[in-house]
């Protein structure tokens, strides 16, 4: 309820009431009780009620998210005189630092987690504020040793502020079309030092954190999973990170068991595929390769197959079939996407350790290359053509290698 009511109140005071003072003194009210609790921490004591300082945190995330109060105070002094009983300085930082000091280890999970969703408030209205080193360094430490709660809820305000820096895009995209044939303004051509420094958080955030998001995409919790992967959609949607970085693990989420899954990574492979086409393109063996890493940590230690069963007729597709179905248009890709991965079979055992050579890849690639739903004979025999040059060279290599193990045996015998 409170979600609903506090933004309803913030807008009604700026817009309607101009009663100021009714929202300064609940931030006031909130903020000494929060410092109250904290005082109670830092004595050595437990909360008095972890209820009502959840209640208190997202009173207060609610109120910096709706309400600029630092504007307002330099708009109207006067009328914003009682917030300097808080403090006369930014308020913004005294409750940033507030917030955050009930992240800390050792409080209870639920409290850390309703501590975090208001830090994402607060984020919302003040995107600098996520680049500072307070909160990095509480990211990393959520993602590197936080509970599982935790990962999720920081993965909810990375997708959250991505959205609202989305938003904020298709508003000025909105505002310049209406604004199109207006004189030009000099302020604009100028720029803002503040919009221009909030502009650069969302890329420079998200692709220092990029590497976990993708990690998490990979993780068992489903919910987590389907959170990271929305994350990573809006990255993607976005231009935030390059498209190379993240086209194995999409590739890898298409295998997913999940039809929700596979259909959000089919999109974005699809995305990325109607603009950057050569460039994911060059990465097809990490793609597989990611797919086949994706599978083999979902069957734990079963075998891993190149192929599922999903329809009624009890007919294999190919794990990589949504993979295969956006090269196969083009001749080129489609090509060079064949040849690529039917490379892999090929190598030298003499020259190479055989226990480097990973027979269960092998496996899922030629499996799939047998359930790939081909669509013209044209493909099928540049496949064969491709077996049998490899053939002509690794068979004979192979049949080698096993006639003198048996040779051997034989003279062992």
């Amino acid at each position: 309820i409170l979600q609903e009511v506090l933004p309803c109140l913030c807008v009604i005071v700026d817009k309607l009431t101009h009663n100021y003072a009714r929202l300064t003194k609940l931030l006031r009210s909130c903020t000494e009780k929060l410092k109250l609790e904290q005082k109670q921490l830092e004595a050595g004591n437990e909360l008095s009620s972890a209820r009502n300082v959840m209640v208190l945190l997202l009173i207060v995330g609610l109120l910096c998210k709706n309400f600029d109060f630092d504007k307002k105070r330099l708009e109207k002094p006067d009328e914003m005189k009682e917030l300097n009983n808080i403090d006369k300085g930014p308020i913004v930082a005294i409750t940033f630092q507030l917030v955050l000091y009930f992240c800390k280890k050792g409080l209870s999970e639920t409290v850390q987690k309703m501590a975090l969703q208001s830090l994402g408030f607060i984020y919302l209205s003040y995107p600098i504020i996520m680049l500072k080193p307070e909160s990095t360094d509480l990211m990393d430490r959520i993602l590197n040793t936080g509970v599982m709660d935790m990962k999720i809820q920081l993965m909810k305000v990375f997708l959250d502020f991505l959205v609202s820096e989305q938003q904020k895009i298709n508003t000025d995209l909105e505002d310049k079309k209406k604004k199109k044939n207006d004189t030009v303004d000099l302020k604009v051509l100028i720029g803002n030092a503040d919009e221009f420094a909030e502009a650069g958080v969302s890329s420079s955030l998200m692709q220092r954190y990029l590497d976990r998001i993708l990690e998490c995409t990979f993780d068992h919790t489903q919910s987590l999973k389907i959170v990271a992967l929305d994350v990573l959609g809006n990255i993607i949607q976005q231009g935030l990170a390059h498209p190379v970085l993240c086209i194995p693990t999409i590739v890898a989420m298409e295998t997913s068991p999940e039809q929700n899954i596979r259909d959000k990574s089919f999109k974005l492979h699809q995305h990325l595929n109607e603009k950057h086409a050569s460039l994911i393109h060059s990465r097809n063996v990490d793609c597989v390769k990611k797919a086949y890493a994706f599978q083999k940590q979902l069957v734990g230690g079963n075998p891993i197959v190149g192929y599922a069963v999903r329809s009624h007729e009890g007919r294999p597709e190919a794990l990589l079939n949504p993979m295969y179905s956006l090269l196969k248009d083009k001749r080129k890709s489609r090509n060079d996407f064949l040849v690529s991965i039917v490379k892999t079979f090929d190598f030298d055992l003499k020259k190479c350790d055989e226990s480097k050579v990973d027979v269960g890849f092998c496996k899922f690639v030629a499996e799939n290359l047998a359930t790939i739903d081909y669509k013209s004979i044209e493909e099928v025999l540049h496949v064969i053509y491709l077996i049998n040059r490899v053939l002509s060279v690794v068979a004979i290599s192979v049949l080698h290698s096993v006639q003198n193990n048996i040779q051997e045996t034989i003279v062992d015998n």
